[in-house]
């Protein structure tokens, strides 16, 4: 008998967060102004340097997004294609360009690598003009480049 009560107990508590009324489901806070999700990051191409070259760079382009839904963008490289991506640098500008030639100080190495790029977009009360902070957007599947 206890079991029972404590399923429809724990099954009424599930249906009834459920039924919450949510302004906008990326804001679990109720932020009205927070809008959507940036766009998604299109065609993207990485180039890696050529071995004559001393200075080993990656050189990563996109396609814009429009200023109203993207502040900039977060590039993330990885050592495999299911690997875990590590922030290796941001675009504070909306520019589809990167240049990726060193991380903390630590040059780009000849190796093989993946990229992936996602979109931000900053958000600040309409109000009162205080920052709420950045919705960061899907990052684009991976893109493999070879430095020599």
């Amino acid at each position: 008998m206890r079991n029972i009560v404590l399923f429809v107990l724990i099954l009424s508590l599930l249906l009834a967060s459920a039924c919450l009324k949510r302004n906008n489901p990326l804001d679990p806070s109720g932020n009205a102004g927070i809008g959507a999700a940036p766009e998604n990051v299109s065609n993207l191409v990485c180039v890696g340097s050529v071995a004559s070259n001393p200075q080993k760079f990656v050189r990563l382009n996109w396609d814009v997004n429009s200023d109203e839904t993207t502040s900039g963008y977060y590039v993330y490289r990885g050592c495999s294609y299911n690997s875990d991506f590590a922030r290796v640098g941001t675009v504070e500008s909306n520019t589809g360009q990167f240049i990726h030639t060193e991380t903390n100080g630590v040059p780009v190495m000849p190796g093989r690598y993946w990229y992936q790029v996602s979109g931000f977009k900053d958000h600040y009360d309409p109000d009162s003009g205080q920052y709420w902070g950045r919705l960061e957007g899907r990052r684009t599947s991976p893109a493999y480049v070879e430095v020599k």
